[in-house]
């Protein structure tokens, strides 16, 4: 071997000349392929143990098609491939065939057996850990593939060409996952024109991953898609239901439609609904599920892929409806979420509509199954029943109940599916629909509680939720008796609350103030509402206690003072005490406390006591006070001057009530009464004197202890009050009369008035208005004289007080003509306007009297005429009122006046509506009644019904044109005859009739219908005898060659005995064309076969048979230089080659004209360099059929060498080596020497492999570089041609990029928003480069150099960036953005949002939370109480309070809280300052009917809107309770169970709730005056 070094320059010129000179030839032969008519398939696995799999692929069928011998499979990954050869375990019909259909897939996998689909099921088991599997399993995505030739060729919208699918598998993040499991067969028939439910049925069961459903395209090969022909495509692969837009495709879906509009497929549950319009359509549809798994950082992670490609056949399903598959707890309600423990039960329904066929009273009884996957094991749901829940299995309507109970261990974050599927028996296909039903199971909320029992009596409470727990936890805690009850607070209290009825912390301390058994009731809730109770039992010792031994309650006379002494128990000396009143600002410490006469009536005194072991108790008592006696005279009073006053004084004689339990008490007196009048005392001394004048009274009394009160009245008597009601007045009866209330003086300001108009002789109210208007002919008979008495009260009133008076006005009414009218009109529509004078109604006076329309002005003309076009409508029925006006001149106002109307209604003329037709003569004779009358829809019912012909083209109407009567002449049937008897066209193919048809109403309104019949004869057809055919004339005309007439007549191929079977022409294009060579082993055969031509005329058809000859062609065989098809060797210097053949008589020909045969010779030296094919013709001069065959002779060139190109590469992304292989191709060599250089002319070492073949390894820099190879010496071995050239080649590797990623601010509140920009750092141009950023894995994505991304996402968020050169150079960068929660603000005011302004203070407390996501915690808060008159009205504390003016008014507070990342929330709440209560109670009243002068209730008068509650008590000396009631606006009449109750002092007990929820007590005397 020698060994030559280049310079640089030398290289490139010598590659240079190279190039110039190299040629490669390369030949391919064809090679014919067989279909196998697939229709789908879809791949699934298994995982048997980690990163070993069981392959299962499903193959559908056609079994119109070939057999299917095999599958051939691929695996592919790292770049890396091999195939596979799954075996077959199973073949089964999946046509959806009823009950009684025959299989269309019988005998199993054999061609050409019926429309049908055939599954076919191949398994594989794959272990990645052993070969030759094992070259996969340090790569991350392995797909599994199959494929081969070919698709439907009746797909109509555009799908053909080779098939293939596949699955793929992330083997490093799932090496032990299973794909999705479809449970529901695919089905390939879908019914035109009617509703299409679809689900696969594809379930997770064994992982329990997410799963996503689209749409996606067919394949032929890996990531080759198949496109559609518009305007299909992969998302719009049918013709759906579009209203108002046929042949549409993507118009919007409205699944819940009826039928459902478009193509909606749910991306969550994979359901697919669509109704189907084009009724041959065939079409592919390809469904792709992604699984996706969270990784440990809670992420969800693309782990596999699975399609489902299937074809589908629209078809045309007469005569049945598809079921109607629902649930019953709500209009497409499929979707159902329930606590872990909750039962979810729902019911299903399908139906079956019967399908009653026009024209027919009845059709087929249809039934309807329904089924679904949760049978199947594994179940999609375990635990789940299914039951049925309606009658027999054999009807219209089937009905089952899903019933499921979770566990806790049930829950998940990802819903639970499962299929149902209705399936009728309509036959041959049945019509199915699969819809699919999701269940989210939510975790309960659970917790562990501890509880700590304390000295004293005192428990700890801790909760504390699992680990599981989801959301922010609600803690709830009460108090229990061992019974059950609430506690009361006495026994035990939540120290955080003061009460035993609620705690909401996580951590409490509990305090009982008694031994005993107790119940701990525990609520923890979660953020999906599914709470768990907890109920734990405590048993208390005793506990220290103190009691003051007086019960609940005692009392002191006003003056005097009790001493209170304590009773210890259960606790240990010695004890220490703290004594105390509600306003006791002080403390005293000593055992024994005396307490004073409380001011407000009653008080309530505590003693607080301590043990030697610190132990704490307490115990109060309510001391009520006997106060002096209290007189009451009640307010200054003025009256009228016919009155006279009863002073009835209130006096309280130490009466007093107990708040707490409603029990009065009374201690019984002797009183001493002395009366004043004017300062000089009078004789009186009775409770009640009379008072005649005005002046000042008053009242002292005393009690037997000399207590004494007093009180005060003043009279003062109003001015006299006059009423005057007007004269009394004549009117008509349908007039307005006018009340005028005179005398109605209120000019001085201290005065104020009202009247009350009333009907006499009744007294009926009438009004309260000092001015009435109104008709009073509406209440009376309108024809008669009547009188009306209305009277006046009026009424003054001075400084609260009033007086009054009465008077009367009379009303007499003159009475109403009387009027006649004519009775209803009814006219259609065609009718002449009407005179209405000439109508009968009386009375009928032209000057007095007139007609008119409400509203209508000119409907009327004025000869009284009614214009019917104003009203009338060609459609629907019209009506107007005609209204009579008549004026009496004959009454006492001369002219009474009086309307009446009638009513004119219009009939629109019926609808009618004759249908036309087409008819061959052969028909003969046509129903025209039942086939051809649409409307009216039972013209039997008409007055007339009848048919004329119009346009008869000379034919007798009366022969053509006939009637049948049926049933008694209550039906007529009319019938058109055409038979050629009957209607002779002559040379016209057709003749068109022109018929009217007649129909009038029971309204007495016609109507009329022109159509046109076109009656068509039978057609003539000729042709000629057809030639001889041969084998290869390949596709022929038949009528060219039969001169077949008429044109549009069509020929067809019938089998029958004594001819060749028609499948050997392989069918009839269009009606004319033919192949003869269609079926290859006929080749040299002669057939016949029997044809027929048919023609037709608008569907008249008639058909003719004559016989076809196809002749074989004649056999040749080559004898010299070669046998036939075989190639020969000769140097281009050999000498001329005879050629022979039998038969001889044929020519030679080369195939593409090449120089070299001369005659029956062929010379090399004139050939050209190569093959050369010589092809020899031979015709058959007894059948004229020709035939050829060829054979090869191969000149070789001069010996050379040349390289094959090595493509170019990339720098390794981790900088390493590349190893390149150079090979060449070499002829006749017998040595050879390589040589490897740089771009800078230094030597690369290589490897030899072959004379051909070289290896070498380069460890380049990240930039781009070149590389040259050449071989510079090689022998031709026995070869004659000269060696003159030197082959070369290079190959570039080139740079992957390098960068970094600049965000301008990683760190933000959500959402945050990252701009970021690139450092470039090598020479990778960023203009032709792709950039594919990946933003937090998948959530969103860029191909943008410098993006711009907002983060939902709380916490660490990953971009990835990979940057791909235009080389196909790629490198890959990370970066991190993290995003801090925004917090929640809340907050709850105390009271809650409403207070009144005696107290207008809030306290709030904070409630807002963060995620403690990156750390996070509420680090500032900032109050703005919504004060506009303050300026100080904020606060920065955590919880804080606030007092408003004290006024009513309404509030918005707001509440802003920030984090420690300076991530902010705010609220606002309104709070509500109310109004006080404004309450009076009167103390005496005079049930005795005196009228509205008296006091003849006792009510206590409250503001209204200002209390939310109300209960008042009335009780006797003695504590019984009189009356009670719960609305102010009820009064006391002085009665006890209906009977008056006699004159005295009674003590009331008023309670009143406010509209802060804060309740108040008054009591009191009232006295009650007989």
């Amino acid at each position: 071997m020698s060994t030559f070094i280049y310079s640089s320059k030398k290289i490139f010129r010598l590659v240079k000349l190279i190039f110039v000179f190299s040629v490669l030839a390369i030949c391919f032969s064809p090679k014919k392929t067989h279909g196998t008519h697939m229709m789908g398939a879809d791949i699934t696995y298994e995982c048997v143990d980690t990163m070993k799999f069981k392959i299962i692929f499903k193959v559908y069928r056609d079994c119109r098609g070939i057999g299917m011998s095999s599958v051939r499979g691929t695996i592919t990954g790292c770049g890396k491939s091999l195939s596979i050869s799954p075996t077959r375990v199973s073949i089964a019909e999946k046509t959806p065939l009823c009950a009684t259909a025959k299989s269309r897939c019988s005998p199993a996998n054999t061609y050409g057996t019926g429309k049908g689909i055939e599954e076919h099921r191949f398994e594989l088991i794959v272990d990645f850990n052993k070969s030759p599997y094992s070259t996969f399993k340090n790569c991350e995505w392995i797909r599994f593939s199959t494929g081969q030739c070919c698709r439907n060729g009746a797909i109509t919208t555009g799908v053909g060409g080779n098939f293939y699918t596949d699955a793929l598998l992330n083997l490093k993040k799932a090496p032990c996952n299973n794909s999705p499991k479809m449970t529901t067969d695919p089905i390939a028939f879908l019914c035109c024109n009617q509703p299409f439910y679809y689900n696969n049925g594809a379930v997770d069961l064994k992982d329990g991953d997410s799963l996503s459903f689209r749409f996606s395209d067919p394949l032929s090969g890996t990531n080759v898609a198949i496109g559609y022909t518009s305007p299909w495509s992969k998302k719009y692969p049918f013709t759906p239901y579009c209203p108002g837009q046929p042949g549409k495709v993507d118009c919007d879906p409205i699944p819940t439609a009826d039928p459902p509009i478009g193509i909606y497929l749910d991306s969550l549950t994979g359901d697919l609904v669509l109704t189907p319009t084009k009724c041959d359509e065939v079409t592919v549809v390809v469904l792709e599920m992604k699984e996706y798994r969270k990784n440990k950082n809670g992420k969800y992670e693309h782990i596999g892929t699975t399609r489902r490609d299937m074809q589908f056949w629209v078809n045309s399903c007469p005569g049945n409806y598809p079921p109607v598959l629902k649930p019953l707890a709500g209009k497409n309600k499929f979707a159902y979420t329930v606590c872990a423990g909750q039962q979810v039960c729902f019911k299903v329904s399908a139906t079956d509509k019967i399908f009653v066929p026009k024209g027919q009273t009845s059709g087929k009884s249809d039934t309807v199954v329904l089924t679904t996957n949760l049978s199947q094991s594994p179940s999609p749901i375990p635990g789940a029943t299914w039951k049925k829940t309606n009658g027999p299995p054999k009807t219209r309507y089937e009905e089952y109940e899903f019933c499921w109970t979770p566990t806790q261990g049930d829950a998940r974050s990802l819903p639970y599916y499962f299929t149902v599927t209705a399936k009728d028996d309509a036959c041959p296909i049945p019509a199915i629909s699969t819809r699919s039903f999701s269940i989210k199971v939510n975790r309960r909320a659970e917790a562990d509680r501890k509880i700590t029992k304390l000295a004293c009596g005192r428990v700890a409470i801790e909760s504390k939720k699992d680990n599981l727990f989801e959301g922010s936890p609600n803690y709830a805690w009460s108090l229990k008796d061992s019974t059950g009850k609430v506690l009361r607070r006495t026994s035990g209290y939540f120290e955080s609350t003061g009460t035993p009825v609620f705690s909401k912390g996580r951590i409490d301390t509990i305090k009982f103030n008694y031994e005993g058994k107790y119940i701990i009731e525990h609520e923890i809730n979660n953020k999906f509402n599914c709470p768990t109770v907890y109920k734990d039992t405590v048993i208390i010792p005793p506990v220290f206690n103190v009691d003051l031994s007086l019960q609940n309650d005692t009392f002191i006379c006003f003056g005097d003072s009790l001493t209170l002494v304590p009773r210890e128990a259960n606790g240990k000396a010695p004890y220490s005490y703290q004594w105390g009143l509600p306003n006791f600002t002080g403390a005293d410490t000593n055992q024994s406390f005396t307490v004073n006469a409380p001011l407000d009536g009653w008080d309530t005194a505590t003693l607080y006591a301590v043990d030697a072991l610190g132990c704490k108790a307490s115990d109060s008592v309510n001391v009520f006070l006997r106060e002096n006696p209290v007189v009451d005279l009640g307010p200054d009073v003025r009256l009228c001057t016919y009155d006279d006053y009863i002073i009835q004084s209130q006096i309280d004689t130490g009466f007093w009530i107990n708040p707490f339990d409603s029990v009065s008490y009374n201690t019984g007196d002797t009183l001493i009464k002395t009366w004043y009048y004017n300062n000089v005392q009078t004789s009186d001394s009775t409770d009640n004197i009379l008072a005649t004048k005005e002046g000042i009274y008053i009242l002292q009394v005393s009690d037997s202890t000399s207590c004494f009160g007093m009180d005060t009245l003043e009279i003062v008597m109003n001015d006299t009050v006059k009423a005057f009601a007007g004269l009394d007045e004549i009117h008509c009866w349908d007039e307005e009369v006018k009340l005028v209330a005179n005398y109605l003086d209120t000019a001085n300001n201290s005065k104020s008035g009202r009247v009350i108009w009333r009907q006499e002789p009744t007294g009926t109210f009438f009004s309260d208005l000092d001015t009435v208007e109104f008709n009073i002919g509406t209440k009376d008979d309108p024809f008669a004289s009547k009188d009306f008495f209305y009277s006046l009260f009026l009424e003054i009133t001075e400084d609260t007080v009033s007086c009054s008076d009465i008077d009367t006005v009379l009303f007499s009414m003159d009475p109403l003509p009387k009027l006649t009218m004519p009775n209803n009109l009814s006219v259609c529509f065609d009718e002449l306007d009407i005179d209405l004078r000439s109508q009968s109604y009386t009375p009928k006076d032209f000057n007095n009297g007139s007609w008119y329309v409400e509203g209508h002005p000119n409907w009327i003309n004025n000869l009284e005429v009614l214009v019917l076009d104003s009203f009338r409508d060609p459609k629907n029925k019209s009506c107007v009122q005609a209204i009579y006006r008549f004026k009496d001149p004959s009454s006492r106002l001369k002219g009474c006046e009086n309307t009446d109307s009638f009513e004119i209604c219009v009939n629109p003329l019926p609808r009618v509506e004759a249908i036309p037709g087409d008819y061959c003569q052969a028909v003969g004779t046509i129903n025209l009644t039942t086939d051809h009358i649409l409307r009216p829809a039972n013209p039997d019912f008409g007055l007339v019904n009848q048919w004329k012909c119009l346009d008869c083209k000379g034919f007798d109407e009366t022969k053509i044109l006939t009637e049948q009567i049926l049933g008694g002449g209550a039906q007529y049937r009319h019938f058109l005859n055409v038979a050629p008897s009957i209607m002779d066209l002559g040379t016209n193919d057709d003749v068109t009739l022109t018929l009217e048809y007649t129909f009038q109403d029971i309204n007495g309104c016609l109507n009329k219908d022109t159509v046109d019949f076109t009656i068509t004869r039978l057609p003539t057809i000729a042709f000629d005898a057809f030639p001889s055919l041969c084998f290869d004339d390949g596709a022929i005309s038949l009528k060219n060659i039969s001169n077949s007439s008429p044109s549009y007549g069509e020929w067809s191929c019938v089998d029958q005995a004594g001819y060749a079977n028609c499948n050997q022409l392989g069918g009839i294009l269009n009606g004319d064309t033919i192949v003869t060579n269609f079926d290859p082993t006929f080749i040299n055969t002669k057939r016949s076969f029997l044809m027929r031509f048919t023609a037709s005329i608008k569907g008249c058809s008639i058909s003719k048979d004559t016989q076809l000859v196809i002749n074989g062609l004649p056999l040749i065989n080559l004898t010299s230089p070669s046998a036939s098809g075989q190639t020969t060797p000769f140097c281009e210097s050999d000498n001329p080659i005879d050629l022979t053949a039998i038969p001889s008589t044929g020519v030679w020909s080369t195939a593409n004209g090449e120089s070299g045969l001369i005659g029956n010779q062929f010379d090399p030296t004139q050939a050209q360099i190569g093959t050369t094919k010589l092809i020899y013709d031979f015709i058959d001069g007894a059948t004229g059929c020709a035939a050829n065959d060829s054979l090869y002779i191969k000149i070789d060139p001069q010996p050379y060498a040349n390289i094959n190109t090595i493509p170019d590469t990339c720098v390794n992304a981790d900088g390493s080596a590349i190893t390149f292989t150079a090979t060449g191709n070499l002829t006749n060599v017998d040595q050879s020497t390589w040589f490897v250089v740089d771009e800078d002319g230094i030597q690369v070492p290589f490897n030899i492999v072959d004379l051909d073949k070289i290896t070498f390894d380069y460890t380049p820099l990240n930039k781009t570089t070149k590389l040259y190879y050449l071989i510079i010496d090689y022998n031709l071995g026995s070869s004659v041609c000269p060696v003159n050239f030197f082959p070369t080649d290079s190959v570039t590797i080139h740079p992957r990029p390098e960068l970094d990623i600049i965000p301008d601010d990683p760190n933000g509140c959500e959402p945050w928003t990252v701009n970021y920009s690139l450092n470039i750092k090598n020479e990778i141009d960023p203009g032709t480069s792709v950039f594919d950023w990946d933003f937090n894995n998948g959530q969103g994505s860029s191909n943008l150099e410098n993006p711009s991304f907002t983060f939902d996402e709380i916490g660490n968020n990953d971009v990835g960036l990979t940057v791909t050169t235009i080389h196909g150079c790629d490198a890959s960068f990370t970066s991190q953005a993290t995003v801090y929660p925004n917090p929640i603000a809340d907050f709850t005011p105390d009271p809650d949002n409403f207070t009144t302004a005696a107290l207008p203070k809030f306290t709030f407390e904070d409630q807002s939370t963060v995620d403690g996501t990156a750390g996070s915690f509420i680090e500032l808060y900032s109050w703005d109480f919504g004060d506009p008159l303050a300026t100080d009205d904020v606060s920065s504390e955590q919880n804080t309070l606030y007092w408003y003016p004290a006024d009513t008014g309404r509030y918005n507070v707001s509440l802003e809280v920030t984090t420690n990342h300076g991530c902010k929330g705010a609220i606002t709440k309104e709070v509500i300052i109310g109004p006080d209560m404004i309450i009076y109670i009167p103390n005496a009243f005079s049930p005795n009917g005196g009228g509205v002068l008296d006091n003849e209730d006792f009510h206590v008068k409250i503001k209204s809107g200002t209390y939310t509650s109300f209960n008042i008590q009335i009780f006797n000396r003695w504590g019984e309770i009189m009356w009670t009631a719960d609305d102010p606006n009820e009064g006391w009449d002085g009665t006890y169970k209906n009977k008056p109750v006699k004159q005295d002092v009674y003590s009331y007990l008023v309670k009143v709730t406010s509209l802060g929820n804060e309740e108040f007590t008054y009591t009191g005397t009232i006295t009650l005056l007989r």
